[in-house]
């Protein structure tokens, strides 16, 4: 499965059903996320505004920081270009 757009609810399970499917041990939380999904039809119609996105955006900066890898990563955001730290706080 790859990568959606964040336009609702599923898709950010889809997202995160994405990031986790490959890691041993988390196959129950992937079945669990993608058995909420089955059950919640209207989280595909629950759709996210640009400051849901932009939160998001955030906290998945924090997260590549936290994997600790020897890459530039510098995220995009929808108006600006803006990185974060662990804590989701700016990078002047």
């Amino acid at each position: 499965m790859p990568a959606v757009h964040y336009s609702n609810l599923s898709a950010v399970c889809d997202n995160l059903r994405y990031q986790i499917e490959d890691t041993v041990g988390l196959e129950i939380v992937v079945a669990a996320i993608a058995s909420l999904q089955v059950l919640n039809p209207a989280w595909l119609v629950n759709t996210l505004t640009e400051d849901d996105r932009n939160e998001m955006l955030k906290k998945l900066t924090a997260c590549t920081v936290g994997t600790d890898v020897n890459v530039n990563c510098y995220p995009l955001g929808y108006v600006t270009q803006l990185l974060f730290d662990l804590d989701g706080h700016p990078i002047p």
